[in-house]
């Protein structure tokens, strides 16, 4: 070989060497920036986990709350049916004890009227009360369909992304097969 070929594959090879380092300098920024983007992926699906897990606690807390006050409702049902069989009872009583005394039988009978309109009063209040805690319920129960229905929307926003990332890797790593 002469000297001025010499020089012209000494050229080439430094030339060659240049453009492989510049294609590795922007393989590796290419890389980087890959690297970085599937952070971002992480840190947003991190977040997305923390939001559903915060959803879900609030969904428990608001089941143990809507059973609480099935409770109460039960509790307040069960004590309206003692008042009711109470003031049967002593409506029964009233009526042997003082059967023959005209004048006692209508004083009992207007007291007896009176404690009846305060428990129909009462029963009136404490259905008042059932009617809505039965519909604070129904409310709650909207509301958590709502929040099911949202996470149902996030699990299949989160499955439509991993399907993108996957499809995003597959043509990567076709590209850097090639």
């Amino acid at each position: 070989m002469d000297n001025e070929t010499r020089v012209a594959f000494a050229e080439l090879r430094t030339d060659m060497q240049a453009g492989f380092a510049e294609a590795r300098a922007e393989s590796q920024a290419s890389f980087a920036r890959i690297d970085r983007w599937f952070e971002l992926s992480q840190q947003q699906f991190q977040e997305h986990r923390a939001e559903f897990l915060e959803l879900r606690e609030d969904v428990r807390e608001l089941s143990g709350r809507v059973n609480a006050m099935n409770g109460r409702i039960d509790r307040l049902e069960q004590r309206a049916e003692r008042v009711e069989a109470m003031l049967a009872a002593f409506i029964e009583e009233t009526r042997e004890r003082f059967i023959g005394v005209d004048e006692q039988f209508r004083t009992l009978t207007a007291r007896l009227q009176r404690f009846e309109q305060r428990i129909e009063d009462r029963i009136d209040a404490m259905s008042r009360e059932i009617s809505l805690l039965r519909e604070q319920t129904q409310q709650v129960d909207a509301r958590t369909r709502g929040v099911e229905i949202g996470v149902d929307d996030l699990n299949a926003r989160l499955d439509t992304f991993a399907d993108d990332m996957r499809q995003r890797f597959r043509l990567v790593n076709e590209r850097l097969a090639v």
